[in-house]
């Protein structure tokens, strides 16, 4: 049996195997990708190396035009602006003055009575062609005169003339004419006041009202007038020719009342305490003033009329008692000093002295100041 050896295998050095290269599954390395905008920045610096850089310079007169054109687009805005408030407020629907038809009551004013007004003094003060009315929060007596300008031509009303507070003989406001009858618009306390007047009235200015005012105080001028007592609790000076009497009141024995006779006539007047300030409505104390005078009177006096007023003490009324024989006029205001309300009484009806006191009469706690 014949073995054969195994061949043995010779490797020729320079033989080579082919063996297929793998595929990497390592990620490659991220590389920046070339940005156009660092190329140019790059670019520009390189170009600018070494060599200063150069402001730029804007004209002063294209400032100015610039800053002028803002200016105008501002403007014209804020005039839109307040041309569309205006427009809204002349949109709004009008009322009109309680007493006084077509007068149109100023907008978002309140009219100073209105909760009192089913009484005889509110019905005889809107009768008389007076009205009254709070103005808004932040509104100026001006703003209302310049609604009028704007607002009563419209309604068939002539401007006559507008009289400044410091005029000497004319009384201060707006005055309108129309049909024969004339208007005033004024201010008092900030509120806003409407009376009727006449024509003529109205043309001058109600100097004749003025002059009486004036020639009563020129009665005060020359040191012939005379001042009330220390203690009473109002402050007021009277002409020598009247004659000054105090008694106590049937009201209160702790108080006085206030006699002033003319000399060498009839003219009277008194002021009289009648009643708490505060407590009630002023025509109860006229009420009981009439109540008063019935006790030691033989004829029977009543009210005949009341209407509100406004002074330098606030408000008050006025009107007319009477008997089938004899009228007088009367007003009641309240003393801030002591808090009680008195009436004053005239026996002569359309007495300037009576005016005078409601205009210059003043509570003693004004004295010091």
């Amino acid at each position: 049996m014949n073995l054969r050896k195994p061949r043995k295998t010779t490797f020729r050095k320079d033989a080579r195997v082919y063996m297929p290269k793998k595929t990497s599954v390592t990620k490659p390395i991220r590389t920046s990708k070339p940005n156009i905008f660092n190329k140019i920045k790059q670019a520009s610096h390189s170009n600018n190396r070494g060599k200063r850089r150069t402001p730029i310079s804007i004209p002063k007169f294209s400032i100015y035009f610039f800053l002028g054109c803002l200016l105008l687009v501002v403007g014209y805005f804020a005039v839109m602006f307040i041309n569309n408030l205006r427009n809204k407020e002349t949109n709004q629907e009008l009322t009109y003055v309680t007493g006084l038809e077509h007068i149109p009551a100023y907008p978002n004013s309140v009219f100073i009575f209105q909760a009192s007004t089913n009484q005889d003094s509110v019905k005889n003060f809107l009768s008389n062609g007076n009205s009254a009315y709070r103005l808004p929060n932040n509104t100026h007596i001006d703003d209302a005169f310049e609604f009028y300008i704007e607002q009563l031509p419209t309604l068939g009303w002539q401007f006559v003339q507008m009289v400044a507070m410091e005029a000497p003989d004319k009384e201060y406001g707006q005055y309108w004419a129309k049909d024969n009858v004339g208007l005033r618009i004024y201010s008092k306390y900030s509120d806003i006041w409407y009376e009727t007047i006449t024509t003529t009235e109205a043309q001058n200015g109600l100097s004749e009202r003025v002059k009486q005012q004036n020639d009563m105080e020129l009665l005060l001028t020359d040191d012939e007038s005379q001042d009330l007592l220390p203690d009473f609790p109002w402050v007021l000076q009277v002409p020598k020719e009247y004659i000054i009497a105090y008694k106590s009141s049937s009201y209160d024995s702790t108080l006085q009342q206030l006699s002033l006779t003319k000399i060498g006539t009839d003219e009277k007047l008194n002021l009289v305490p009648i009643d708490k300030a505060g407590t009630r409505a002023l025509d109860y104390a006229l009420n009981d003033y009439v109540t008063s005078l019935n006790v030691s009177s033989e004829d029977r006096w009543g009210v005949i009329n009341t209407y509100v007023i406004s002074t330098n003490l606030g408000a008050g009324l006025r009107g007319t008692i009477s008997t089938n024989s004899e009228d007088r006029e009367v007003a009641v205001i309240s003393d801030s000093y002591n808090n009680i309300v008195y009436v004053l009484d005239s026996n002569l009806m359309h007495n300037p002295f009576f005016d005078f006191i409601l205009e210059n009469i003043k509570p003693q706690d004004t004295k010091k100041f």
